[in-house]
């Protein structure tokens, strides 16, 4: 009976969720007050995530047909990816910049204050891309994705990803790597 009520529950779409981008809105309320005018949707806060709302109504609304996804102002990504990306953004505000050699930089290289951070569960960069958004820094996002039958286009849908964001500027797109 567990197996079964366990198998029922995971046949059943999860909520489709989505993160506000910082460039576009101040916080998540603006972006629900937006597509709450652009296309009749309401999308409340999720529990645990400062950048993510869930859509409640309705239940399947037309995501890329918004012009504010289009804009960039908003990715559709799992309250638990966007988590991750917090947590990564937590941390990192917590490290020294380290320099090439992997030791505390003087701030006088080039690359002083670039970081580097490698997404090993990426599809299009989308936790990559939260962490650049949100510690507003220039940063290398190697991306690494893979698929049994080795089809992943990540980089080019990465690369695709941050030119529609506008986030050239944030995200170097040619270091994504997908294997």
């Amino acid at each position: 009976d567990g197996v079964r009520a366990l198998a029922a529950v995971c046949n059943n779409p999860g909520p489709i969720c989505i993160r506000a981008s910082p460039l576009k809105h101040s916080d998540r309320t603006t972006l629900a007050a937006v597509l709450q005018r652009e296309a009749s949707i309401i999308a409340v806060p999720c529990r645990y995530s400062p950048w993510a709302l869930t859509v409640v109504s309705p239940a399947k609304p037309n995501i890329r047909g918004l012009q504010s996804w289009q804009s960039g102002a908003f990715e559709v990504q799992d309250e638990g990816s966007q988590l991750i990306a917090l947590a990564c953004c937590d941390a990192m505000r917590a490290t020294p910049t380290l320099g090439a050699a992997g030791f505390p930089s003087d701030g006088q290289h080039p690359d002083a204050h670039r970081r580097v951070v490698l997404d090993m569960c990426a599809g299009r960069g989308g936790k990559a891309i939260a962490i650049a958004l949100h510690l507003k820094q220039r940063m290398e996002t190697p991306a690494h994705a893979s698929a049994p039958d080795g089809q992943v286009s990540c980089a080019g849908a990465t690369g695709l990803h941050i030119r529609k964001m506008n986030l050239e500027e944030h995200i170097d797109a040619a270091m994504i790597i997908c294997m």
